[in-house]
């Protein structure tokens, strides 16, 4: 189970007016999981945004707008989060890129395996196409 010790946050990054929890915060913290690294320090926080970025890029956008639109995290997101600490084991540079270029081969994978069938399925409706 995920542990978040926010207590070196300022608590107006963290809740919301109405006492909601941040949309923002909640994406951080588990995104923690994701990056492979348990907190955010002055130190780090640059290596935290760049695996975010590279995570946001592979699996697409964690938030949305209230319009429906894409809500990317960015540099100052990850800034106003110092402090942020959560019990997730820190993987290694080497780690984290190993886990990022396994999922890039799934994927590559599964677009393999569903081409042949893509192609039956569009040769299927040409010829629906052609017959009519």
């Amino acid at each position: 189970m995920l542990t978040i010790d926010r207590k070196a946050i300022d608590k107006g990054v963290y809740q919301l007016p109405d006492g909601s929890h941040n949309p923002v915060s909640q994406a951080l913290e588990t995104l923690t999981m994701s990056v492979g690294m348990g907190e955010i320090t002055e130190d780090n926080w640059r290596e935290f945004w760049a695996r975010l970025y590279i995570v946001d890029q592979v699996f697409g956008p964690f938030l949305r707008n209230p319009d429906g639109s894409d809500r990317r995290l960015t540099p100052a997101d990850v800034r106003a989060h110092i402090g942020l600490r959560a019990n997730v084991a820190p993987d290694s540079k080497v780690t984290f890129k190993t886990k990022i270029i396994n999922e890039l081969r799934w994927r590559a994978a599964r677009v393999v395996e569903e081409e042949p069938k893509t192609a039956v399925a569009q040769m299927g409706e040409a010829i629906d196409v052609a017959s009519r």
